[in-house]
């Protein structure tokens, strides 16, 4: 086995409104919170920007809570994109890997651009970063998941340990806080189900900021990542991870 260290750091930066500039360099690791709940004028903007087979994919859902959070978050993404791309949100076109992850189709591949989606309950998280895979996750937190049993099921052995040692008021942020950690970096590397949460480790301290921690894995042998804990919204936990460490975070609110 392989030894890959991460830094896993809970960001203190608050959600900036954009008032100028908000180009990515190559430096940069953008993640956008996008609130579900965009007016309704907001939302039939943002539903025309979409493509056809997005539309017939949202008007597949049964619940209109499922509608709005789809049209908000690929609506939002290509109006990100298309500012990265100098391009309209409705020109923006995609493609999909092998495990159905969404990337920008071949025309636009020049630019070198990703970016993650994530969503839970009210909140979008949208990532974004240029010339390296970037993954984000956001959790809405939900008591009675964090038991041994369950965690068992998904955690290392250490991870149990350190998860359970929390006080039991602790245990939900606990459980979030790695989940986040863990899917972000999962995301990133576009692994989707097949890596499953229990095949590396991270050492998440929830008192601490920059504590390094390692990962065990036979894919990391030549790869570098970093994850890092975002400053989520009071009842969620939420982390980003890119690739390789020499990246800044901005973390951006986005307004209609």
């Amino acid at each position: 086995m392989f030894v890959s260290e991460i830094n896993v750091m809970h960001s203190q930066r608050i959600w900036e409104f954009a008032t100028g500039n908000t180009r990515l360099e190559k430096t940069d690791v953008f993640v956008w919170r996008v609130p579900v709940g965009q007016p309704e004028r907001e939302l039939t903007r943002l539903a025309g920007f979409l493509s056809a087979d997005e539309a017939a994919r949202v008007a597949r859902f049964h619940f209109e809570e499922d509608r709005r959070r789809a049209i908000v978050s690929r609506g939002v993404l290509r109006i990100l994109l298309g500012t990265e791309l100098n391009e309209l949100p409705d020109r923006i076109q995609f493609s999909y890997g092998p495990q159905s992850k969404p990337e920008l189709a071949a025309d636009f591949a020049a630019a070198d651009v990703q970016f993650n989606v994530s969503h839970s309950h009210e909140e979008i998280l949208i990532a974004l970063a240029r010339g390296r895979a970037i993954g984000v996750d956001v959790e809405h937190i939900r008591p009675g998941v964090h038991d041994e049993e369950i965690s068992s099921r998904y955690f290392t052995p250490a991870e149990c340990v350190a998860l359970h040692s929390l006080a039991p008021s602790r245990r939900a942020d606990g459980f979030f806080a790695y989940w986040t950690c863990k899917e972000a970096l999962i995301k990133a590397k576009g692994g989707g189900l097949s890596i499953p949460l229990d095949a590396f480790e991270v050492a998440v301290d929830l008192e601490r900021e920059n504590v390094p921690v390692c990962i065990l894995s036979p894919a990391d042998s030549r790869e570098s990542w970093s994850i890092r804990r975002l400053p989520a919204p009071q009842g969620y936990a939420a982390a980003v991870a890119a690739a390789e460490k020499d990246w800044d975070i901005r973390c951006w609110q986005w307004q209609s």
